[in-house]
């Protein structure tokens, strides 16, 4: 939004850009369920991890609306492929006797992390800059990625899923 308003659009290119966000989102999301079903759901989860670390920093460059759109586009594919996988990996990684309460505090701790950190980014821009924010979601994305080397995948689900094909 701050990108568009510096460079005189309304609302209008504010509203194509997420709606190009949403629509890669969309279209990926099924595609990325269908790989990750075959390829396996954690290095998806790592590829998309450190593609979005990328992505975020080129936003630090953007000059033309078009930029804009593009990376929106390219935020929306990485969506759809962290929802497919990622929903899919939660699953695959917990027991299936308490797998609702088990992925039900999976989203409460991210959205309170989230949601402070919104907060206090607000506070973080002004005394900062927002260049510093750019910065710290990659590195974010970079940890948290990396953090997925460690757990181990059930490889047995996705032998027995390609027989299956």
């Amino acid at each position: 939004m701050l990108f568009v308003q510096q460079k005189g659009g309304g609302l209008e290119k504010f509203g194509i850009a997420m709606g190009l966000l949403l629509l890669a989102q969309s279209i990926v999301a099924y595609y990325a369920g269908r790989f990750s079903d075959i390829f396996g759901r954690k290095i998806l989860l790592i590829l998309e991890g450190y593609s979005h670390a990328i992505v975020v920093l080129l936003f630090l460059f953007l000059i033309e609306t078009w930029q804009l759109y593009v990376l929106q586009i390219i935020i929306g594919v990485l969506a759809g492929l962290e929802a497919s996988a990622g929903m899919s990996f939660l699953g695959d990684i917990t027991r299936k006797q308490t797998r609702g309460r088990d992925i039900g505090k999976y989203f409460m701790i991210v959205g309170i992390i989230s949601s402070l950190t919104m907060m206090i980014g607000g506070y973080i821009v002004v005394a900062v800059g927002i260049k510093f924010i750019f910065i710290a979601m990659a590195v974010a994305n970079i940890i948290s990625s990396s953090l997925l080397l460690k757990i181990k995948e059930n490889k047995l689900f996705f032998t027995a899923n390609k027989a299956l094909k």
